[in-house]
């Protein structure tokens, strides 16, 4: 499947009052691979409350996994496998900037509260799924 690859809050466009999803831009990242990367790299910017939080904000996490289920089936076992695609997002970004000479410390704490997390954001999403 081609997935996005880059599928957070800042590549939709929303139109009207309350703003609704009209649609998505940007898919100069998009490539073959199983949604569930998808999911776990948009959360890693879209999951979190602020774009320098160091922690994912589970109450978004949630509301992503079940609007995304609304959409697209995602099983339980799928939806247990996201922090994994979600800490792969994390470690890709790091060595992105180590290669462009912009070591991220602060991405290290993210990928680091990541793996201390895992299990209970991987509860969150598959109690998200209908």
């Amino acid at each position: 499947m081609v997935i996005h690859d880059d599928f957070t809050n800042d590549n939709v466009t929303a139109s009207g009052e309350p703003p609704r999803a009209t649609g998505v831009i940007d898919f100069a990242l998009a490539h073959v691979e199983v949604p569930t990367a998808d999911i776990g790299y948009a959360l890693w910017r879209s999951g979190r409350p602020h774009e320098y939080a160091d922690h994912l904000d589970l109450s978004r996490v949630r509301r992503y996994m079940r609007g995304y289920a609304t959409v697209a089936t995602v099983s339980a076992a799928d939806a247990s496998i996201i922090p994994v695609y979600l800490t792969g997002r994390g470690l890709q970004m790091i060595a992105k900037r180590v290669r462009a000479g912009r070591p991220d410390i602060a991405m290290l704490a993210q990928v680091q509260w990541l793996s201390a997390n895992a299990p209970v954001i991987g509860d969150v999403l598959t109690a998200a799924l209908p």
